[in-house]
């Protein structure tokens, strides 16, 4: 079945059947949600239930908090005892041995900042140093390349993971951006699917900017016993908790100044203070 993929994630499969490259870096807004045939998923269930889905047989998903888990596991894959082990480095070697040992394997790697950090190699771990080298060298081995295998690096910033990983030639970069209006407009709607096609158009350009989890918990209606608030009520809810999560994201470095003056003081042009 032919499905419709967000830009960024052509741009990677185009990549990926082209043969730039088997190691990928996503950067960016990799946090949000993604919107996939009306339903709300993460990044990492996208990758594993859309985008690999056909083509892979074994999706690994592993972040140094909750382990390895899997998404997708061939039948009879002899789970290696090491993926159950706390150890980054055994972990990573057990990662290798199955993504060079069989085809049709994906390994996705949440947090890779966590994983592979920047920073002065004189103050890292062992375990850490161990990483970078270890990814490095996956984009060199002719068994991840060959077996037709693909790794999958997700980290927020470009800055935080080790450049030795973002500077490689033989590991491609592709940014996770904001979500465009067709995309906020499908976030309204499926927050909210009592609005009429000018509502949503309407809540889609007020909410530029926000993250597509953030318009869904903006808009999905509050529970039936709260007074529902008028259209201006509403939209000035959302541009006031728009500002707060700005601000917020910000680090109080961006601050929104509240006019002293309001459209009551602009005489005449009723139709376009209306409008406005």
């Amino acid at each position: 079945m032919n499905r419709i993929l967000p830009n960024w994630a052509t741009e990677l499969r185009q990549r990926y059947l082209r043969g730039e490259a088997s190691i990928f870096i996503l950067h960016g807004n990799v946090y949000d949600a993604v919107l996939s045939d009306g339903r709300v998923v993460t990044l990492s269930e996208f990758l594993g239930q859309v985008l690999l889905e056909q083509s892979k047989q074994t999706i690994a998903v592993y972040n140094v908090a909750t382990g390895v888990r899997f998404i997708k596991r061939e039948a009879g894959l002899c789970v290696d005892e090491a993926l159950l082990s706390q150890d980054k480095p055994r972990i990573l070697m057990a990662l290798e041995k199955m993504l060079t040992d069989g085809a049709d394997s994906a390994v996705i790697l949440e947090y890779a900042e966590a994983i592979s950090p920047a920073g002065d190699s004189n103050f890292q771990s062992e375990g850490d140093r161990a990483a970078i080298v270890t990814l490095h060298r996956w984009s060199f081995l002719e068994g991840i390349e060959k077996s037709d295998n693909v790794v999958i690096l997700i980290a927020e910033n470009l800055t935080e993971l080790a450049p030795k990983l973002v500077a490689n030639p033989k590991i491609a970069v592709v940014e996770v951006p904001m979500p465009d209006e067709g995309e906020r407009q499908a976030a309204v709607r499926i927050a909210n699917k009592e609005l009429d096609e000018k509502q949503v158009a309407q809540y889609a350009e007020i909410t530029a900017g926000l993250k597509t989890i953030q318009i869904i918990s903006i808009l999905t209606p509050a529970p039936a016993t709260d007074q529902d608030p008028g259209d201006r009520d509403g939209f000035l809810r959302i541009a006031q908790r728009k500002r707060e999560i700005l601000e917020r994201e910000c680090f109080d470095l961006v601050e929104f100044v509240q006019p002293e003056h309001g459209f009551e003081v602009v005489g005449g042009m009723d139709e376009v203070k209306k409008d406005l």
